[in-house]
């Protein structure tokens, strides 16, 4: 069964979209009788088989903003410690331009996923039930919505912050390199 899930976003100036549409170890906001929390390896092998789409609210009768395929395509997607990180430059489209005006404007405040589950365990904690995911099979979509699921997630307008992050990234993989050795 396809499911859906939320993060949040940020703005700035730029047309560049950037954001975590899932984080792992963190849990969802309650989603009715149970939280859910997916783990690190979760993503392990789910992008090769994966043709991911970048809508709004997991809506593509709107139109769609980005689509990765086999490695390919508008749309990038990043697995690193954190969780899953999308960007893609927004079109010179009116879905295009409805998204970044409703960034700008903090009407979108959120990103989330659309998934399929493969492997998941269940526990019950005085009455109070938690999913761990922790194989997903399939990823569908990445989504600015206004309605997240998960706190912890997030989406950008990016310029000068996609530097700043990509110097974080030299800065950590230089600290695994030395580590290493």
């Amino acid at each position: 069964m396809k499911e859906l899930r939320s993060t949040e976003i940020n703005n700035n100036d730029s047309r560049l979209i950037t954001g975590y549409a899932l984080v792992f170890n963190s849990p969802t906001d309650n989603l009715g009788d149970f939280t859910e929390i997916i783990e690190p390896t979760a993503l392990d092998g789910v992008l090769e088989v994966s043709d991911v789409l970048a809508l709004l609210n997991h809506d593509e009768s709107r139109g769609v903003l980005a689509r990765y395929r086999n490695g390919q395509g508008s749309l990038k997607l990043y697995i690193d410690e954190k969780g899953l990180r999308y960007e893609f430059e927004a079109p010179h489209t009116a879905l295009g331009d409805e998204v970044i005006e409703g960034i700008k404007r903090g009407d979108i405040t959120n990103s989330s996923f659309a998934f399929t589950v493969e492997d998941d365990d269940w526990t019950n904690t005085d009455g109070h039930y938690t999913r761990i995911i922790k194989k997903i099979s399939k990823l569908y979509d990445v989504s600015m919505v206004y309605h997240p699921a998960y706190d912890a997630t997030s989406v950008n307008l990016r310029g000068l912050d996609k530097i700043k992050q990509k110097e974080e990234l030299d800065i950590y993989y230089g600290k695994l390199k030395s580590e290493l050795k």
